[in-house]
């Protein structure tokens, strides 16, 4: 198009006094329309006008990419210079995925993330609003820059008018009828991903299969799980469809049956098969005795399929970890505590999340005498699968040294070869805290070690007291392996004397103020609940932490008290 053919008197500046009547004269322009480029050139005219712009643009959007294949400036006219962007890159590109307008009134010249903005328009200000239709899904951008004042919500105001005069337009040329605007409209319901984000694989399968029967009015569908290219549950499913089914997964392809009944009735099937990254992980069957099924349709069913394969690969990734999380998690606590002459034992955990959500807090006793009692608490950093791999194999191995060492064991030697038994297992991105402690009911002697762990409570009659212990960087920070054995701290404890182990979950709890409950409380609290069972006193203590706490806890808990009770 010439400069100016479409819009008077705007190529060369603008004419404050003709603002108005050039806007009435791109509005009439604009109504006349009859091609999807003339609308845009249009409403980029009027816009300008409105807002007294020198340059602006408008392009459509087709849900992942958003082009315009020109722009105007009011002294050159058009420039025809195509430019594309991803949906939520660049200006046009973030507002076709918000859906809201974007206005920047300083503009700095090397803009990150908006160089059409900055290089091929040289704009140092802009305003962008979505070309947005009744349902608010953008179906392209406005855009205009450059206004020597900057743009105000008056000019957003007019830029969204302008907008939706624009959609009216667009939506006459390109739907035709009554019948394409409706298919339209359903496409856009049915291939919406908010009803597939379920990390259910079952809600995920009858939402797709509700999805794709909402394709063609009258049609049944159902959605079966595929694993190894074999149908997991078919039971729904007659021998035809069962047929028809094993067909498409084979093909990966979606596969088509019309079969006459008595009495005319035609059946129409059809089996779409979800396929993601080369693999089949479910089919849906279709059912239908009212018309066949339209290619639009069958289109529209294999666009939702691959949505659909990606969220039950997701979602069944997801329980899997799920189901490994949970039994790893079993594993990592003893059924319950031992029972020894003289020891009272109190166990307190509390996973603050489940699944893959769980941290990777453990705690472990062994004991192969009648006085002797070894207790382990650790906790690896993080969450997940990953983090309680790393627990249950720092548990094991544990496990295996204590019971390879002579008995009773010594704490420094034990922390010593599970560092060395874990060197280079545990990644970069994790590390283990570990506290080893042995109880001598007889001596009245408690022997500890840390790598990185919290430093236990000794709870005794008078005072709340915390030993001066040595520790060693956590398990998995070391790059090097341990020759001597770790420090091991000699605590005497009289009868009634009470020691806990705790890890971070409950130490790191914060009041409003920032405090730690470490730091702030817990003493204080062991105090108050001295006179408390062993196992009474640990469940008070969390309570009284997550009273303490300005949130619930985001992390897990293990405590364990000890309290030496010998028999007199």
């Amino acid at each position: 198009m010439p400069p100016g053919a479409s819009y008077p008197d705007m190529p060369g500046g603008f004419d404050p006094d003709q603002t108005m009547l050039t806007v009435l004269e791109c509005l009439r322009l604009l109504q006349e329309a009859d091609t999807v480029e003339r609308v845009l050139e249009t409403v980029t005219g009027a816009a300008c006008a409105a807002t007294g712009s020198p340059r602006g643009m408008a392009g459509l959007s087709d849900g992942r990419t958003v082009s315009a294949h020109s722009w105007y400036d009011i002294d050159r006219g058009w420039t025809g210079e195509p430019m594309n962007w991803a949906v939520g890159e660049g200006g046009p590109g973030r507002v076709c995925q918000s859906g809201t307008a974007l206005v920047c009134n300083d503009l700095p010249p090397t803009a990150e993330g908006l160089s059409e903005a900055t290089e091929t328009l040289e704009l140092s200000c802009f305003a962008c609003v979505p070309l947005a239709d009744e349902l608010g899904s953008p179906l392209g951008f406005l855009e205009v820059g450059n206004k020597p004042t900057g743009y105000s919500p008056d000019d957003v105001r007019a830029l969204n008018l302008l907008a939706r005069h624009a959609v009216m337009r667009l939506q006459v040329i390109t739907s035709g009828d009554r019948q394409c605007l409706e298919e339209r409209l359903l496409a856009e319901t049915c291939l919406s991903a908010r009803g597939l984000f379920s990390l259910d694989p079952g809600e995920v399968l009858r939402e797709t299969a509700a999805r794709m029967a909402a394709t063609a009015a009258g049609a049944t569908a159902v959605a079966v799980p595929v694993q190894f290219d074999r149908l997991r549950a078919s039971t729904s499913l007659d021998r035809h469809e069962v047929k028809l089914a094993e067909a498409a997964i084979a093909e990966g392809r979606a596969r088509i049956d019309t079969e006459e009944q008595q009495g005319d009735d035609v059946v129409s099937r059809a089996a779409v098969p979800l396929v993601t990254d080369g693999r089949t992980v479910g089919v849906v069957v279709l059912r239908s005795s009212a018309e066949p099924f339209a290619p639009w349709q069958l289109s529209l069913m294999d666009m939702l399929a691959e949505r659909a394969a990606v969220a039950l690969e997701h979602a069944t990734l997801y329980q899997t970890q799920h189901e490994i999380a949970r039994q790893l998690q079993e594993r990592l606590l003893p059924a319950e505590a031992p029972v020894l002459e003289g020891l009272e034992i109190g166990v307190f955990y509390r996973s603050a999340g489940e699944g893959i959500e769980r941290g990777g807090d453990f705690l472990d006793f062994f004991s192969l005498t009648d006085n002797q009692l070894a207790v382990a608490i650790g906790d690896v950093s993080g969450k997940g699968v990953e983090a309680m791999a790393i627990t249950v194999m720092a548990k094991y191995a544990l496990r295996a040294i204590v019971a390879t060492l002579p008995w009773p064991t010594r704490p420094g030697e034990a922390l010593r070869d599970v560092q060395n038994a874990l060197f280079q297992q545990i990644d970069p991105d994790h590390f283990l805290t570990l506290q080893l402690g042995l109880l001598d009911t007889k001596r009245g002697i408690f022997l500890v070690t840390s790598a990185g762990h919290p430093v236990p409570f000794i709870v005794r009659a008078g005072a709340v007291e915390r030993p001066l212990l040595v520790t060693v960087p956590a398990i998995g920070v070391q790059s090097v392996a341990e020759i001597d054995a770790y420090p091991v701290e000699r605590i005497a404890l009289q009868p009634g004397d009470a020691v806990l182990l705790f890890t971070d979950g409950i130490a790191e709890l914060r009041d409003a103020d920032g405090r730690f409950y470490e730091e702030t409380r817990m003493g204080e609290a062991l105090d108050e609940l001295r006179g408390l069972p062993a196992a009474q006193l640990v469940e008070r203590l969390y309570a009284d932490a997550v009273g303490f706490a300005a949130g619930p806890p985001v992390d897990d808990v293990a405590l364990i008290l000890l309290r030496y009770q010998p028999i007199i």
